[in-house]
C-alpha cells in the first residue's frame, strides 16, 4: 500500500542529454521501512517510444508524460519572448541536432540531405561532443531559435521532442513528420490547425521543401503571440508535475 507521497525536488531548466529525468516523489510503502528507505519513484516527461529503460513490468505505474520545453522556465520565456516578438525572422528552415555515430544514422542522412536539398537553410547535424549549442547563454540560445519562421522536428524515437513546444515557445512554427502518436495527445486538431503544426512524409525532401513553403506562409499569416501562449499555458515542467503528481496520488489512493 502506498501510504504516502512526498514531492522532494523540482527542477526547471536546461540538462543536457536525451532523457531528462526528474525525481519527483518518494514513495513510502508500508512495509516497515523508514521514509529515508522508501522507494524513489523517478518520472520521466521525454521518449515515450522504443526506450528500453520503460521495458520491465515494474517500470512504468502510470501514463508516460509528454516532454516540455525545458531550456528555459516559463517566466525566463516571458521575459524573452517580450524582446524578440516583433523582431523580422529569417525564411531559411531551422533544426540544430546532435549526431550520434553508430546510432541513428538514416536520421542524420535525412537531416544533411535536407540541409543541401533545401539550401539556404539552418538544418546541420552536428557530432554530440562538438555540439556547443547548450554552452551558449539560455537568452543566447533562445535568440537563436527565435530568429527563425519554420522550425524542423525529426525525433529520434518517433515521439514528441521537447523542439516541437521549444518551436511554439518562441513563436515559430514546428515542422513534424506525419503520424506521430502522441501529438494529438498534446495537441487537439483545432489546435493543430490554429498554429499551425505542419507535417511532413517522413525521409521525404519534397514533402518537406512543400511543408517548409507551407510553414513559412502560415507564419507570415500571423500568429506568433497565439503559439507563445500556447506554450505558455500548457508545456513547461511544473504542468507536466502537476498532471504526473496528481496521477500518483489517484493511483495511491486507489491502491488503499
Amino acid at each position: 500500500m502506498l501510504e504516502n507521497i512526498h514531492a522532494y525536488e523540482y527542477v526547471e531548466g536546461p540538462i543536457e542529454g536525451d532523457i531528462q529525468k526528474i525525481a519527483v516523489s518518494r514513495l513510502s510503502q508500508d512495509v516497515g521501512k523508514s521514509e529515508d528507505e522508501g522507494d524513489v519513484a523517478e518520472l520521466d516527461a521525454a521518449h515515450s517510444n522504443g526506450q528500453t529503460y520503460l521495458h520491465g513490468g515494474r517500470a512504468i505505474v502510470g501514463s508516460v508524460a509528454p516532454c516540455y520545453v525545458f531550456q528555459w522556465s516559463s517566466s525566463e520565456v516571458a521575459f524573452y519572448f517580450e524582446q524578440i516578438v516583433t523582431q523580422t525572422r529569417a525564411g531559411e528552415l531551422y533544426g540544430r541536432f546532435n549526431g550520434y555515430p553508430g546510432r541513428c544514422s538514416l536520421r542524420d542522412g535525412f537531416l544533411r540531405q535536407a540541409s543541401e536539398a533545401l539550401y539556404p537553410s539552418r538544418v546541420s547535424v552536428i557530432p554530440v561532443e562538438e555540439n556547443k549549442f547548450f554552452y551558449a547563454t539560455n537568452q543566447d540560445r533562445f535568440n537563436e531559435i527565435a530568429g527563425f519562421k519554420a522550425i524542423v522536428c525529426n525525433p529520434i524515437y518517433n515521439d514528441i521532442p521537447a523542439r516541437v513546444f521549444e518551436a511554439l515557445a518562441v513563436g515559430a512554427i514546428p515542422i513534424v513528420p506525419h503520424g506521430l502518436p502522441d501529438l494529438s495527445r498534446c495537441f487537439d486538431a483545432a489546435a493543430q490547425v490554429a498554429f499551425p503544426i505542419v507535417s511532413y512524409i517522413p525521409d521525404n525532401i519534397e514533402s518537406l521543401r512543400a511543408a517548409t513553403r507551407a510553414a513559412i506562409a502560415a507564419f507570415d499569416a500571423g500568429g506568433v503571440k497565439l503559439r507563445h501562449q500556447a506554450a505558455m499555458d500548457g508545456h513547461f515542467l511544473h504542468h507536466r508535475l502537476t498532471a504526473m503528481l496528481s496521477e500518483l496520488i489517484a493511483l495511491a489512493k486507489s491502491s488503499c
